[in-house]
């Protein structure tokens, strides 16, 4: 059975002892919690399940965590966010043990994050991945780990330090695009207008391979889009075009064929490259995914319906896609004299893929 003791002002202890197991003991900075935990260790050792006696740092966890995914249908990309939230975890948390995790620990790092620019939405998300990472390596060991991200979420959300992320509506201007040519390098400025010109992400530009374009068609395949609930497998033919006044693909079919990637670079090296060129010249609040809101708004300014538009940028609702549109009111005209005529859907109507399927 599962007994709580006061240990402190803000301190109770549980110890779980269930006949022919090793007794597990955890504090708590409250009653309840311990309460909670030593009830659902007691069940899940009765249902046969195992407690570790023994903690693992969160950098083992992580590994862990890395191990399973690979060696399922899921393996975790290293140009994606998600290895970089775990390569931040594994770096500012991975020498403390699990069971040491504290709130005000979690918070200390989340301060530090915070410091070195990271947003309270990154941040968010940084420690959503901490959860799952106990979570999914704490039921391959059979074990049980403490919900600690569930237990810190309170006090790093009235920190301030975590949250929801913010809708932008920021735009370049055709000044500072002027300036950013002047100061990126040839193949990094490519990299921005091929932004400009398809709305694609940092990842999906640099995932796209040669073999990947379809030249009869003049489209390209998108592997691995974002998507709410698939992570894997969602690839796209989308049309490449310039209907946002930049011919991307010009761009792509010019660059050097040093590689199986159209665009060999990793999704860091372009948002340093951005981001320097932008300190360099004095720039405010702009970051390279803005190019993608650059790009979906001038394709409405263009004159393109939803349809059309979610056809290139992959949206799956109108909800989603105006958050990435912000158009400039100089750019409506009256009927009949708008810059771009709206086409119609068949226009931008994706064949079928062929060969390019889900499972490529």
């Amino acid at each position: 059975m599962a007994s709580v003791t006061k240990t402190g002002e803000k301190s109770w202890r549980v110890l779980v002892r269930v006949k022919g197991h090793a007794a597990v003991c955890r504090t708590f900075d409250s009653e309840e919690k311990a309460a909670k935990f030593g009830a659902a260790t007691e069940r899940r050792i009765r249902g046969g399940a195992t407690v570790a006696t023994k903690t693992i740092t969160v950098g083992e966890a992580v590994a862990k965590f890395r191990e399973f995914r690979d060696r399922g249908t899921r393996p975790i990309d290293r140009a994606s966010t998600e290895h970089f939230y775990l390569n931040h975890l594994a770096d500012g948390l991975g020498d403390i043990e699990v069971d040491k995790l504290t709130p005000k620990r979690l918070m200390h790092w989340c301060s530090l994050r915070a410091e070195d620019g990271a947003g309270p939405s990154t941040l968010n998300s940084e420690i959503s991945k901490l959860g799952t990472v106990l979570k999914f390596v704490g039921m391959s060991m059979n074990t049980v780990f403490p919900d600690i991200v569930g237990t810190a979420r309170p006090l790093l959300e009235y920190s301030n330090l975590i949250g929801p992320s913010r809708s932008r509506n920021r735009r370049p201007t055709a000044d500072e695009l002027e300036r950013l040519s002047s100061v990126l390098s040839p193949a990094m400025w490519d990299v921005a207008q091929f932004a400009i010109g398809t709305a694609m992400r940092r990842g999906e530009i640099v995932r796209i391979q040669w073999t990947d374009i379809d030249e009869a068609r003049r489209c390209v395949l998108v592997r691995d889009r974002k998507h709410p609930k698939k992570k894997v497998g969602n690839h796209m033919v989308v049309p490449v075009t310039a209907l946002t006044g930049i011919d991307a693909w010009s761009i792509m079919l010019r660059q050097p064929r040093i590689d199986e990637r159209v665009f060999p670079f990793s999704t860091e090296f372009i948002s340093d490259s951005f981001g320097a060129a932008r300190d360099a010249l004095g720039i405010e609040d702009l970051h390279f995914h803005d190019l993608r809101h650059e790009a979906t708004s001038r394709l409405f300014e263009a004159g393109l319906m939803i349809q059309q538009v979610a056809v290139i940028t992959g949206h799956k609702n109108w909800r989603n896609l105006e958050r990435y549109t912000h158009i400039r009111p100089e750019t409506l005209r009256a009927p009949g004299s708008h810059p771009g005529t709206p086409q119609r859907l068949d226009s931008l109507r994706i064949a079928d893929p062929g060969p390019h399927t889900s499972e490529a």
